[in-house]
């Protein structure tokens, strides 16, 4: 968030975010260039939008879950398989 507000400031950039707090709440973050200046507001969600940003923060660590297991299934040695690989080469 700190690169869009920077943007904010210098090219009057806008930007929206939902994030969870320290506490655990989940909050709008809008930034906006409004007659030359940079205005931030911060609105608390609840309801049906506090869920639409509880499952959406829930999906992001899903989808970096599998990627992490991902590039730790690609980085492990298959025995066998890779001194031959490595040393002659692709089969086939």
């Amino acid at each position: 968030m700190d690169h869009a507000v920077d943007a904010l400031r210098a090219r009057g950039e806008s930007f929206a975010y939902a994030l969870t707090t320290l506490a655990g709440h989940y909050v709008e973050v809008e930034g906006r260039a409004i007659g030359g200046q940079a205005v931030l507001r911060i609105k608390d969600l609840t309801g049906v939008k506090a869920e639409h940003a509880a499952l959406a923060a829930e999906q992001r660590e899903a989808q970096a879950r599998h990627r992490h297991r991902g590039d730790a299934a690609r980085r492990t040695p298959l025995p066998g398989l890779g001194a031959r690989h490595h040393r002659y080469g692709s089969p086939g």
